[in-house]
């Protein structure tokens, strides 16, 4: 009995430290992966008599493997340029509803004003000045709304030379219509038909107050509403601010003919000075 426990005793201690060497020990996946990460075979080592045998010293470190590809993370999906955009246009919201909210059947006028010629002279008499606080606070949305128009609508959808910022644009067409708007009055008080030219003027302020008000579901689509729809957002955009343009043109027109012995090439003139001309500078300007 004393022999047997003797024998069991040493077979146990035997298996014991045997665990370490057993040949027969499958090895995990990660020390299999491990393994093929660090060392890989040069086929040229083989011996072509024998295709068992292999050279250890013509053993290759493994390639490395390559690094996940990053995402790149456009402007759209940029905390600053989201809270930007959304932030401008939440205040551009709020002076929307706080100008129509304070003369509610003006701003119907101002509507009709788009489409009918007769309206828009009846309402310029009915407004003692341009500085009211409808046309301030609809005017200043305009501004904003065109401005992050443009900007989101450039920085998703048109591949540009140059780096684009908000604030530039913002600037462009604060100076465009500033330079409009002055010419506008210097004409007036040079010539003999300040009448029709104070009434172009407001008319381009009447159309742009238009033009704000309808760029701002447009914007709130493009900040908010799914990418696939970013395109059609823009390019409704697009179509209404060319629509209104040509209206607007249109009825300056039509002004101009009303004045005895104008020539419509006047008008032409003024259109490439003051209309084409700031537009062009200023993209000259930022391609630089």
């Amino acid at each position: 009995m004393r022999g047997v426990t003797i024998m069991i005793l040493l077979l146990l201690v035997g298996m014991t430290y045997g665990q370490g060497t057993n040949p027969f020990d499958i090895q995990s996946d990660e020390s299999i992966e491990s393994t093929a990460e660090e060392v890989q075979i040069d086929p040229a080592s083989l011996d072509s008599d024998n295709p068992f045998s292999i050279d250890p010293n013509a053993a290759v470190a493994a390639q490395p493997q390559p690094e996940p590809d990053r995402i790149d993370q456009s402007k759209s999906s940029d905390n600053r340029y989201s809270t930007l955009t959304m932030v401008m246009s939440l205040l551009s919201l709020i002076l929307i509803a706080f100008g129509i909210s304070s003369n509610r059947l003006r701003f119907q006028k101002c509507l009709q004003s788009v489409i009918n010629s007769n309206q828009l002279k009846g309402l310029k008499r009915s407004d003692k000045t341009h500085f009211n606080i409808q046309n301030i606070l609809l005017y200043l949305a305009f501004v904003l709304n065109l401005s992050l128009f443009l900007y989101m609508g450039s920085s998703r959808l048109v591949d540009l030379s140059f780096e684009l910022e908000w604030y530039y644009v913002l600037l462009g067409v604060i100076l465009v219509y500033v330079v409009r708007h002055l010419v506008q009055q210097v004409i007036s008080f040079t010539f003999p038909f300040d009448s029709a030219s104070n009434l172009h003027n407001y008319s381009l302020m009447i159309h742009n107050i238009v033009l704000g008000v309808i760029l701002l579901p447009l914007l709130i689509g493009l900040q908010f509403g799914p990418e696939s729809l970013d395109g059609t957002f823009f390019f409704i955009g697009l179509a209404s601010v060319i629509l209104i343009y040509i209206i607007r043109q249109a009825k300056g027109v039509l002004f101009a003919l009303s004045i005895s012995g104008f020539s419509i090439m006047y008008f032409f003139i003024y259109l490439c000075a003051v209309e084409i001309a700031p537009v062009l500078i200023l993209l000259r300007d930022l391609n630089r």
